[in-house]
This record gives C-alpha cells, sequence and structure tokens, in this order.
C-alpha cells in the first residue's frame, strides 16, 4: 500500500514554481528507494597526506591527554563515592589509548613497503646500539629475552619490516603485547561490565597508597585463555596505573613524529 502526505488545506497550483514542486514530489514518490548498502561496503575513511595525518594525530592526542588528566583527577578521590568516576574516567582513558594504538598502526601500515623497509634498517642500527650498551652495563641483560628488544631480535630472523609502530621507535614495553592487554581490560570494562580492574594499595608503612591494575582473576568474565588477558597479567596485573599510562602521551607524541616524517618522505 502507497502513503502520501496530503497538504491540509490543499495548496494551489498556479505558478510554475508550485507546479514543478508537486511534479518533483510526485516523481520522487513513484521512483524506487535508493539501495541500502552492504555493511562496511564503504570504506573507513583514512587520512591522506601528512597534513591530514598530523591534524587526525593531533586530535586524537589531546583527547587521550585530556582523558588521562581526568583519570588523575579522579584517581585522587579515594572516597567510594569517587568509585563511579574512576570507573568512567578509565574507561574513556583506555578508549583513545585504543584509538592512538590503532591511528599509528594504520599510518605505519599504510606507509609504501619500501619507506617501511628504510625505518626498519634505522631501527635497526638504533636497536643494535641499545643492545651493545646495555650489554656494557652492570645490570644483566639479554637481548634476545628482553621483551624491548622481541620485535628486533624476530627481525634479525625474518628479514621483515617491523610489524608494529612501538617496534620502530624502540617504545620498550609499549608495544603490540601491551596494547594487546589494554584492548583486553577496555573490552572487560566496556562489554562485559566488570568491577574495576584497579585498587587502592599500601605496600609499605608511611608510602602513599597507589593504585594499581588487579590480577585478571578477580575481575574478568570470558574466556579464561584469553590470549588479551594472558598480556594483561604478565605485563598490567601488579603495576601502577597511573605511572604506566604516564608514560604514553610522551610515546604517542613521538611515535606520530617519527612515523609523519617518513610518510613526508614518500611525498
Amino acid at each position: 500500500m502507497l502513503s502520501a502526505a496530503v497538504e491540509r488545506p490543499a495548496l494551489t497550483a498556479d505558478t510554475p514554481e508550485r507546479q514543478h514542486e508537486l511534479i518533483a514530489g510526485a516523481l520522487a514518490a513513484m521512483a524506487d528507494p535508493p539501495a541500502v548498502p552492504a555493511p562496511f561496503a564503504a570504506p573507513a575513511p583514512i587520512p591522506g597526506d601528512a597534513d591530514e595525518w598530523a591534524a587526525h594525530l593531533e586530535l586524537q592526542l589531546n583527547c587521550w591527554s585530556t582523558a588521562f588528566d581526568e583519570l588523575m583527577q579522579a584517581c585522587r578521590d579515594t572516597g567510594p563515592a569517587a568509585d563511579y568516576v574512576r570507573y568512567r574516567t578509565l574507561t574513556q582513558a583506555l578508549d583513545w589509548a585504543y584509538a592512538m594504538n590503532s591511528s599509528l598502526g594504520v599510518l605505519w601500515k599504510s606507509l609504501p613497503p619500501a619507506e617501511r623497509k628504510r625505518a626498519s634498517l634505522e631501527t635497526d642500527e638504533r636497536a643494535r646500539k641499545a643492545a651493545a650498551h646495555n650489554a656494557a652495563g652492570q645490570l644483566p641483560f639479554e637481548v634476545e629475552t628482553d621483551p624491548a628488544f622481541a620485535g628486533y631480535v624476530r627481525r634479525l630472523k625474518d628479514h621483515e619490516p617491523y610489524s608494529h609502530w612501538g617496534e620502530v621507535i624502540l617504545a620498550g614495553i609499549f608495544q603490540e603485547r601491551f596494547f594487546q592487554a589494554l584492548k583486553w581490560v577496555r573490552g572487560q570494562l566496556i562489554h562485559a561490565a566488570t568491577s574495576a580492574p584497579m585498587d587502592l594499595r599500601q605496600f609499605r608503612p608511611g608510602a602513599e597508597p597507589r593504585w594499581k591494575w588487579r590480577q585478571s582473576e578477580l575481575f574478568f568474565r570470558g574466556r579464561p585463555d584469553d590470549p588479551g588477558r594472558r598480556a594483561y597479567d604478565r605485563i598490567l596485573a601488579g603495576h601502577d596505573v597511573i605511572g604506566l599510562l604516564g608514560h604514553l602521551t610522551q610515546v604517542f607524541f613521538e611515535a606520530q613524529m617519527h612515523l609523519r616524517k617518513h610518510l613526508r618522505a614518500t611525498t
């Protein structure tokens, strides 16, 4: 059954403009509706040149910084009424960390293969010097087992470009496994609405209590063998929430500047 809107009171068609309006409306009513696009048929919008990427990453970095500032402020309030604010601000901070990691990953993967190869060769040299410096120090160091050099060790074997942007800038622990852990705990908060993954602990008398990541068995829902959960327990659990996330602002800034340099080199 075809339905049509009827003007009340009806207007006369005594001018050319009105006649054209009625004809256009009638033709539109008789035409087939536009095709419904298939889910995800259109590609996601991706910034194009270096200037677009700069604006995109600057916006995300500012959002991350604001979200982290709000989380720090919420963590200063230890009263029970602040539980909700801490939960919300932690979720928002993890959201923007997830967004920054995703954008930097897209930018790295979008560089031409030749430029990724050149960037990887530069990282090789810096990694070699850093490993030699660490090996000459007083603390025990093995490049094959140090997680900060995992990408470098893998590249020595397969000679493929680095897979994660954190490996490219030698970002220490802030590489693929770290962001896998953040992604997992973010999913726990957003999709499973678990209890808070952090609690306030005081490790010695007189020391300021600190917010620490809880062991996953105390709050998780879902698959117990999830790789993200294993990454969380290995990298985040037991560590300082604010202290660990606080490094990301500098890491994100250095990463976007480094990758944008390589993007500009291709134009």
